[in-house]
């Protein structure tokens, strides 16, 4: 949404923050996506919330995970207990992403662009972000050390200390120039 909003009306915007994109749905990730919202309808939550974190955590327990137990605890806890109106939201949601067309990347944002994920992100990996940071015009790409597609609950405070960063122009020489 943000994308498609930067394409049509850059002149609203100052800055473009787009975080673990891609520019489609991959096809391998389109069958678990699926089993997830039947599940999710069904009222399986235990099988639901197993899936849904298979799909977001990184599940190698050989790379380095912030917080990794908490999160996971964490997100469990919300996922089993989603309300109905969370959960119909969540079908929603990830309908809306299985049913979106793939971006066009020819017509790229014409602002100051950052896209960035969790450096062990299996859902957007860093290859599928960097992929559209290289079709944006001045795009600057970079990950978030020790997260994966949860950054923002892993490594909450690096995640705002990189956007309050890419805002006031002081981006380290750590990201890199897509």
């Amino acid at each position: 949404i943000g994308y498609r909003f930067a394409q049509r009306f850059p002149e609203r915007l100052s800055h473009l923050v787009l975080a673990g994109v891609m520019d489609s749905i991959p096809d391998h990730v389109r069958p678990p996506m699926e089993r997830a919202m039947a599940l999710a309808a069904a009222g399986r939550m235990e099988e639901f919330a197993d899936l849904t974190l298979q799909s977001l955590l990184c599940q190698d327990p050989t790379r380095t995970i912030a917080r990794r137990t908490s999160v996971e605890r964490a997100m469990r806890h919300s996922l089993v207990r989603m309300s109905g109106s969370d959960l119909r939201r969540f079908i929603w949601n990830s309908q809306r992403l299985l049913d979106h067309p793939k971006l066009d990347l020819s017509r790229p944002p014409t602002v100051p662009t950052l896209v960035f994920t969790g450096e062990h992100d299996p859902f957007t990996p860093p290859e599928r972000c960097r992929h559209v940071a290289e079709h944006i015009p001045g795009a600057r790409f970079t990950t978030i050390d020790q997260a994966d597609h949860v950054f923002h609950l892993q490594r909450f405070d690096q995640t705002v200390a990189l956007l309050m960063q890419f805002v006031q122009g002081r981006l380290s020489e750590r990201s890199e120039a897509a």
